[in-house]
């Protein structure tokens, strides 16, 4: 026999479950108008980022459904208006192993795109958060599906109006209609009650060291090897209280083993190539004194560096337009274009000389805030 309050999961089909979700958001907001709905593509639980933009859709009149496959737009059917919010291309890349395989599954993804459009009456929005792909191996595929994008979706969501023009020059293209609704900080997303000693004996570090902080997922764009021989470096030229941290998801399996080679060898280096548990990020921000994010790539945004001032951690990032934007926040950048400028940079570190102002960071990167104003940004598609 179960006991009280046993939860079950209880079967249901993605039919019942937008049906039950109309007749929840009509009911609390009767006299507002038919519910909407706002479909989601790629789902990606890992990182908090959709939850907190979408956060308040039901108090906006939306409902949201996640999808991880194109194929289940054919099970998407709805009374109200419909917006398909796509946000990064990757499912496209899979197991691609040609230009022209890629290409195929750009031309389905927009064939799905146009069946689903004609059945539904659907808005398409790319939220925009990087240039170009972090690892693209067929550029000539991928321009042509970003162009595709710019040119045939309603709108783009933009995290800093500045990106506009960037985008526009880097694909000769025009974009028809853009708005500009920022990031949400992480702030209240994750676990956040491990104080600083506690946090750096669970690591294994001295009270007393500086810590550096990498943390994401292991990908060569990251620059996490230049960053092990800067940080060694430094530490060769006196820093003999420097301690690196480097954590993140394995994404790839032999990179991750070229950096473990290397960290293994230096005892001043913890090495944690795992998914890290929602409830333990708070452990490495919190032990650490800053973040170090050597990234090259054409990133618009960083979640990584969002993440570290979310807990009030500074950042070290290469002078570069995602993480100027967030410099006055607490980011010390340095000059991404000179080899040896990283090392100085953590050679020449003190996490107290670092100018910050979490509070406003805070306050102006509200989740609710930016949640609702990116619904607002919605409804207007369909005036």
């Amino acid at each position: 026999m179960s006991h009280p309050g046993t939860l079950f999961n209880l079967p249901c089909t993605r039919e019942e479950s937008l049906a039950r979700k109309y007749s929840e958001i009509a009911a609390d907001r009767a006299g507002h108008g038919p519910p909407r709905l706002l479909v989601c593509w790629p789902a990606a639980r890992m990182n908090k980022f959709q939850s907190l933009l979408y956060r308040c859709a039901p108090d906006c009149g939306f409902a949201v459904e996640r999808i991880s496959d194109l194929a289940e737009l054919e099970e998407i059917f709805w009374p109200g208006g419909i917006v398909f919010n796509a946000h990064w291309f990757n499912p496209l890349r899979n197991g691609v192993d040609s230009a022209e395989e890629l290409q195929a599954n750009i031309d389905a993804a927009f064939q799905a795109f146009a069946t689903f459009r004609t059945r539904t009456g659907a808005r398409f929005v790319w939220s925009g958060h990087n240039l170009k792909p972090h690892r693209s191996a067929y550029p000539e595929a991928e321009i042509t599906l970003r162009k595709r994008i710019l040119q045939e979706f309603d709108a783009v969501h933009l995290l800093d109006g500045d990106h506009a023009g960037e985008l526009q020059k880097a694909y000769d293209v025009e974009i028809g209609h853009w708005f500009n609704v920022g990031h949400p900080h992480y702030g209240g997303a994750y676990a956040d009650h491990i104080e600083r000693a506690e946090a750096r004996e669970r690591i294994g570090f001295d009270p007393g060291a500086r810590i550096l902080l990498f943390f994401g997922s292991v990908q060569r764009y990251k620059g996490i090897s230049r960053l092990i021989e800067a940080f060694q470096a430094a530490r060769r030229q006196g820093c003999h209280d420097l301690r690196l941290i480097i954590a993140g998801f394995p994404s790839d399996k032999d990179y991750v083993a070229e950096v473990s080679k290397e960290a293994s060898r230096d005892p001043a280096i913890r090495y944690f190539p795992n998914k890290v548990p929602d409830d333990d990020i708070q452990l490495y921000f919190r032990t650490a004194d800053a973040a170090v994010l050597p990234y090259s790539g054409d990133q618009l945004n960083s979640g990584a560096a969002m993440l570290a001032l979310s807990f009030d951690c500074p950042v070290i990032a290469p002078n570069e337009p995602a993480f100027q934007r967030l410099s006055h926040y607490g980011i010390a950048l340095y000059d991404n274009t000179d080899p040896a400028a990283l090392g100085r940079a953590l050679l020449d570190f003190d996490h107290r000389l670092i100018p910050t102002d979490f509070a406003a960071f805070r306050r102006e990167h509200d989740s609710h805030a930016i949640s609702r104003a990116f619904f607002d940004n919605l409804k207007a598609l369909f005036e």
